[in-house]
């Protein structure tokens, strides 16, 4: 799955620097590998894992590359309608 997200320039060339937007407004950032980033229509998007859905909230938990700066975690839920197929 992949989720939407804005890229920069990382700490080493193999990787970019990642911020998320998650619902509510709230920012993670956190260092990925360039393999995971990928170009859909104009827009970037991470590549993660979801592992379970929780139906009656409509969001999915999804495990990230790394663990987010801001959170400490490689955890956060997220709407199912702002999840793209990868």
């Amino acid at each position: 799955m992949l989720i939407e997200c804005n890229v920069s320039k990382g700490m080493f060339d193999t990787e970019y620097a990642v911020e998320i937007i998650l619902p509510g407004g709230d920012k993670i950032s956190l260092f990925a590998d360039k393999e995971l980033i990928k170009s859909v229509n104009g827009k970037t998007f991470l590549m993660v894992n979801v592992l379970t859905e929780v139906p009656e909230n409509n969001e999915k938990s999804v495990l990230l590359p790394s663990e987010s700066f801001e959170k400490g975690s490689r955890w956060v839920r997220f709407p199912a309608d702002r999840l793209v197929l990868a």
